[in-house]
């Protein structure tokens, strides 16, 4: 109720509305939706998004709540949040799963909770998945720009610095040694 609120009263600059969903097994996928889509958010990232099965359905939920309340068939576009050694697998058919995905992006600490790993400084753990989400993105034409990357570990930086991501960190660390990356 409250991201409803912001998203009709606040004034966001012409900024891009990007709104998480939680996964869609979990009680709360559909409710939100409904409550989220006549507010007009210009993207719903999926979480825990593990096949172009997922897509597809917010898709068709998302297409049945614009048209029940007046919004532009269309008009809501998805993005897909990678985060299971599952999605990791199924990354190039989620990328092709719909009209409407736009972008993708990998979520690292949930991943390595998935293949039951521990994180590394270096993120070696992660580099084959992470790539794997590239190439799918890629290939499909989405974007992984303003794709959202929760990531505490060096590993992000040469995805930001290729223009791949944004890496949203642990401000206590010294980001600002990194050339091509923006510290708020």
């Amino acid at each position: 109720e409250l991201v409803v609120q912001a998203l009709l009263n606040l004034d966001f600059n012409g900024s891009e509305t990007v709104v998480r969903l939680n996964g869609r097994f979990t009680p709360y996928c559909e409710a939100d939706v409904r409550a989220l889509v006549p507010a007009r958010p210009n993207v719903l990232a999926l979480a825990m998004t593990e096949s172009a099965e997922d897509i597809r359905w917010l898709d068709s939920l998302v297409t049945a709540v614009e048209t029940e309340h007046g919004v532009e068939p269309g008009s809501t576009k998805l993005m897909a949040r990678i985060e299971t050694a599952v999605g990791v697998l199924n990354a190039r058919d989620i990328a092709f799963g719909s009209p409407r995905l736009v972008a993708m992006s990998f979520g690292a600490e949930d991943f390595t909770n998935s293949i039951h790993s521990e994180r590394t400084d270096q993120g070696h753990e992660l580099l084959s998945a992470r790539t794997s989400v590239v190439l799918a993105a890629r290939a499909a034409g989405a974007a992984l720009s303003p794709g959202i990357e929760i990531d505490v570990s060096i590993a992000a930086v040469g995805f930001v610095q290729a223009g791949l991501g944004i890496a949203v960190v642990d401000a206590l660390l010294p980001w600002e040694q990194f050339a091509g990356l923006a510290v708020r």
